[in-house]
């Protein structure tokens, strides 16, 4: 089971195995992390080639899980 949810700066995909953000627009882990209720410590360590407030160009995927 796959579900998409689209918001102005990324995109969340779902499914049984993994949770990830596309990003549609720059933004930042720390954005995502407040948006997404998700410690932000608990992001860094999914996406430890990204620091806090770099800005993530489109298309980089961020896993929330």
């Amino acid at each position: 089971i796959r579900r998409t949810e689209t918001n102005k700066n990324y995109t969340t995909s779902k499914s049984k195995s993994n949770k990830q953000h596309i990003v549609n627009q720059h933004t930042t882990l720390r954005e995502i992390a407040q948006k997404e209720a998700i410690k932000l410590a608990a992001l860094m360590r999914l996406n430890p080639n990204y620091s806090p407030d770099e800005e993530l160009s489109k298309g980089v995927k961020i896993f929330l899980q």
